[in-house]
């Protein structure tokens, strides 16, 4: 899976999608609390995001949760054994902060088998680091490096996967 995640944390902003949160949020808050956001609502339409902002983020990262688990129903249901993988921002707290991808949630829930992380560092400790760190959200779930080709020289290729190799091995994945 490609982009499953959101741009940013400031996305998707949608009448539909705000629209599902205030039904959502409205079971979950007294009348006392919703009465001032619906009058709010009247002149504006963020009003739910804007007074419930924890929620909002909860909201929209559960519902990619729920995309990739259904894609994941789906695809195994129609080829039993195959390999679901999505490529994730490598750090899975900036991943879940600041693009709403809970890959950790994804692994931990059997969503993904595989976690291909987005390492397009061009320094090659900040590379090694950012590997590292997908391995050990990974679990022992395959990790597949994204090296980010397009922004390195054929020399840092090489490197970069010699090093997403050795930390492979060094942590005993499988590939």
């Amino acid at each position: 899976l490609d982009y499953a995640r959101y741009p940013n944390d400031r996305f998707d902003y949608s009448r539909a999608a705000i629209r599902e949160f205030r039904t959502w949020m409205r079971s979950r808050i007294s009348d006392s609390a919703r009465r001032p956001v619906d009058e709010q609502e009247s002149v504006d339409l963020f009003a739910y995001p804007d007074a419930f902002p924890d929620e909002w983020r909860t909201f929209r990262t559960s519902r990619m949760t729920a995309l990739v688990g259904r894609i994941h129903t789906a695809v195994t249901r129609q080829r039993p054994g195959i390999t679901v993988s999505a490529a994730v921002a490598p750090d899975a707290r900036e991943a879940a902060e600041r693009r709403l991808q809970d890959w950790n949630g994804w692994v931990d829930a059997g969503y993904v088998d595989a976690i291909c992380p987005m390492a397009y560092a061009t320094d090659p400790a900040k590379f090694e680091e950012q590997i590292a760190a997908a391995r050990d959200g990974a679990g022992t779930h395959p990790v597949w490096a994204g090296i980010g080709a397009y922004r390195l020289s054929p020399q840092e290729t090489v490197g970069n996967i010699t090093t997403a190799s050795v930390t492979n091995l060094t942590e005993g994945a499988t590939y």
